[in-house]
C-alpha cells in the first residue's frame, strides 16, 4: 500500500513539473514565421538566398514553422525551410511601369510628331509619318524603361547577419552608379560634315551586376570648332568665295536602356539604346549679293533642337570594387544631325 502511495505521489510530482523547452532551432522559426507573416502577402514576389547563396524565386503563397512556400515560374512550389533563408527581397510588378512608361512615351512621341507635322505643313505641306513613327518610338522606348525602373524597386525585408559581398548580384538588386567622361566626334548636317570638338560628359545609372538597367547621359562640347569652305555657292550655283563653317555647340541628352553582359575577369561589355534630344549651333557661310555691290561671304549661326534615336557601346573595366574606367561609342540619328561621340571616363558605384 505504502507503495502504491508513493508512486502516486511521484506521477502528481511529474504531472507538475514544467514541460521540456523545445528546441531552439524549433523556437526561432517560430520568431521568424511570426515576423514574416506581418510582412508578407499572399502573391508577393519574393527572391530568397538560402545558406549556401542560392537565389530561389517565386510567388508566396504561404508560411508556417517548416518554412516559407514560395511557387517557382514553372508553377511548382517549393517549400524552403526558414532557418536556410538569409536573405528575403521583394520585387514590385513590372507590368504598372510598362503601362505607364508605354503611355507617357506614347504621349510624348505623339506631341513630338506632331510639332514636326506643323513645321513641315508650313514648308513642304504636311509629315503624318513623324506622328506614328515618334509615336511608335516613344511608347517602345518608354515601356522599357518603366519596365527597367519598376524593376529597380526591390525592397529587402528579412535578412540575418551582414550581408555577403556577393549578395546584391545573387539577389538582382539594382546599383547606382555616376560617372564623367570626355570625348569628341564626327557628325553630318547642315548640309555638312562636322568635327565636334572635346566635349564633357556625364551620367546617372542604376544597374546590375549583370543584366538590364537604365542609364541617363548628358555631352556638350567645350569649344568651337571652325574649318574653311573653299567654295561657297550664291543663289546661282556658283562659287562665290570661300568661308568658315563649323560647330558652335553641341549638347546631347540622352535616356537609355542598357545590358550589362556577364563580366569576363575585369572587363565587362554593355550595351544600350534609346532616345535623346540634342541642340545644335553651327556657324553656316553663305554669299551676300547687293545691287550694285560686288558678292561678299558672310557667316551666322543656326541653331535646331530635334529628338533622335540613340544606340551606344561600351566596356566597363574594374580598376577597384567601385571605380572602373568606362570606354564607349554612342551613336545619335535626328532628322538634322547624325553622328558618333567616342569618350573615356571613370564610374563610381556604391
Amino acid at each position: 500500500m505504502t507503495t502504491i502511495i508513493g508512486l502516486a505521489g511521484l506521477l502528481a510530482l511529474l504531472a507538475q513539473a514544467p514541460l521540456p523547452a523545445a528546441p531552439p532551432a524549433q523556437a526561432a522559426q517560430t520568431v521568424e514565421a511570426a515576423v514574416l507573416s506581418k510582412r508578407l502577402a499572399t502573391n508577393d514576389r519574393l527572391v530568397l538566398l538560402d545558406s549556401d547563396g542560392h537565389r530561389i524565386e517565386g510567388r508566396f503563397i504561404g508560411l508556417s514553422t517548416a518554412g516559407l512556400t514560395l511557387v517557382d515560374p514553372d508553377g511548382r512550389p517549393n517549400t524552403v525551410a526558414l532557418l536556410r533563408i538569409s536573405r528575403i527581397v521583394r520585387e514590385d510588378s513590372k507590368r504598372n511601369g510598362l503601362l505607364i512608361g508605354l503611355a507617357a512615351g506614347l504621349g510624348a512621341g505623339i506631341f513630338g510628331g506632331a510639332m514636326f507635322n506643323a513645321i513641315c505643313e508650313n514648308e513642304t505641306g504636311g509629315c503624318p509619318e513623324f506622328i506614328f513613327f515618334l509615336g511608335g518610338l516613344g511608347a517602345a522606348a518608354g515601356a522599357g524603361i518603366g519596365t527597367a525602373a519598376d524593376g529597380m524597386r526591390k525592397e529587402v525585408i528579412y535578412a540575418t547577419g551582414a550581408p555577403a559581398p556577393d549578395d546584391a548580384a545573387a539577389l538582382g538588386l539594382f546599383k547606382p552608379e555616376v560617372a564623367l567622361n570626355i570625348g569628341g566626334g564626327h557628325f553630318s548636317g547642315f548640309g555638312m560634315g562636322m568635327t565636334a570638338p572635346v566635349s564633357l560628359g556625364g551620367s546617372w545609372s542604376f544597374r546590375q551586376r549583370a543584366g538590364i538597367g537604365v542609364r541617363f547621359d548628358v555631352s556638350r562640347t567645350l569649344a568651337e570648332s571652325r574649318h574653311v569652305v573653299e567654295c561657297v555657292r550664291d543663289l546661282s550655283g556658283r562659287c562665290a568665295g570661300s568661308g568658315e563653317e563649323g560647330v558652335n555647340k553641341i549638347f546631347i541628352g540622352t535616356a537609355q536602356v542598357t545590358y550589362h553582359f556577364s563580366k569576363l575577369g575585369r572587363v565587362q561589355p554593355y550595351i544600350g539604346g534609346g532616345l535623346g534630344l540634342h541642340n545644335t549651333i553651327v556657324q553656316r557661310a553663305f554669299a551676300v549679293a547687293l545691287p550694285g555691290r560686288p558678292v561678299t561671304i558672310d557667316s551666322a549661326p543656326a541653331s535646331t533642337t530635334q529628338a533622335s534615336m540613340v544606340v551606344s557601346g561600351g566596356t566597363r573595366i574594374a580598376v577597384t570594387k567601385s571605380l572602373a574606367i568606362d570606354p564607349a561609342v554612342t551613336f545619335i540619328d535626328a532628322n538634322d544631325l547624325s553622328g558618333v561621340r567616342a569618350s573615356i571616363g571613370i564610374a563610381y558605384g556604391w
